[in-house]
């Protein structure tokens, strides 16, 4: 994935606020057949962690897939977004 650090989050009030405003994240993790696993679960912040811990739930069958504890994973919590149309470039 491309980094842009000059849009990077690093404050982490500013991330607990994304995350308690958006409520929803997507997993990846990579499997050990070199597979990607995708899943979208809904999240809330641990209110018992100093941390920046999540609570959520998956299906059995994805947690299988995705090989917890096994293999590193990327959690996405999206903020506000947009498109810019190569159109609108001179």
């Amino acid at each position: 994935m491309l980094e842009q650090r000059v849009y990077a989050v690093t404050d982490q009030a500013e991330i607990r606020a994304l995350i308690d405003q958006t409520g929803w994240a997507t997993l990846v993790s990579g499997t050990s057949g070199d597979q990607l696993v995708v899943s979208h679960l809904p999240v809330i912040l641990d209110p018992q962690s100093a941390d920046l811990a999540v609570i959520s739930h998956l299906p059995r069958a994805e947690i299988a897939a995705h090989e917890f504890g096994e293999r590193d994973v990327v959690l996405i919590v999206q903020g506000p977004n947009g498109y810019v149309s190569p159109g609108w470039y001179e």
